[in-house]
C-alpha cells in the first residue's frame, strides 16, 4: 500500500492526501450492514464502522464523488435493511454494503453532469464519502432564509409525504 503522507500541494478538504506517488486518496469511514436485523436495528449487533481509502484516480469518469454533509433517518430505511427484498427498492441494504440512507453533500470529484462544489441530494448512505452515478442526485437549489438540512425535511420527501 502506498505511503499516504501529506505533500505541499494544496488539497480540497482535510481527508485528501496526496500519496508519494502522486495519486490523491481520500480518507473514508462507513457503516456497513453486517447482518440482518432480527427485530429492532442494534448498530453494535447489525453494523461495523470501518475506515477505508478512496483513491481518487480509480473513480470512473462517469460517476461523481460526494462528501456528506448531511443524513436524513427515514424510515424506509429500515425496510432496505430487511433480508427480503423489497419491490420498492430491492437489495440496496444487503450485507456487506454501506447502510443506505438520504442525504446530501458536496461534490468533490465531478463529471459531466455535476461540477465541483455542486451540493446534490439523493441515496447517498450512512458513509462520510461516497462514489456515485448522476442518476438519482439533484442539485440542491437554495431557497432563501432555510437551512441546507430543510431539504432533508420539512421540504424534502418527508415533509412532502406528510403533506
Amino acid at each position: 500500500m502506498a505511503d499516504h503522507t501529506e505533500s505541499s500541494a494544496q488539497v480540497p478538504n482535510k481527508d485528501m492526501k496526496i500519496a508519494t506517488n502522486g495519486e490523491e486518496t481520500l480518507q473514508n469511514q462507513k457503516w456497513i450492514l453486517k447482518q440482518h436485523p432480527q427485530g429492532n436495528f442494534d448498530a453494535s449487533r447489525d453494523a461495523d464502522f470501518v475506515d477505508e481509502t478512496i483513491n481518487l484516480s480509480t473513480v470512473p469518469d462517469d460517476k461523481v464523488v460526494i462528501e456528506v454533509e448531511a443524513l436524513s433517518v427515514d424510515a424506509f430505511i429500515r425496510t432496505m435493511l430487511d433480508k427480503v427484498e423489497n419491490d420498492a427498492h430491492g437489495s440496496l441494504g444487503g450485507v456487506g454494503k454501506t447502510i443506505p440512507a438520504l442525504g446530501y453533500g458536496k461534490i468533490i470529484k465531478g463529471n459531466n453532469s455535476f461540477q465541483e462544489g455542486t451540493i446534490v441530494m439523493g441515496l447517498l448512505g450512512a458513509t462520510k464519502y461516497t462514489i456515485s452515478e448522476s442518476d438519482g442526485l439533484t442539485a440542491v437549489k437554495r431557497i432563501p432564509r432555510t437551512k441546507p438540512t430543510e431539504t432533508l425535511g420539512l421540504l424534502g420527501i418527508s415533509g412532502i409525504t406528510a403533506y
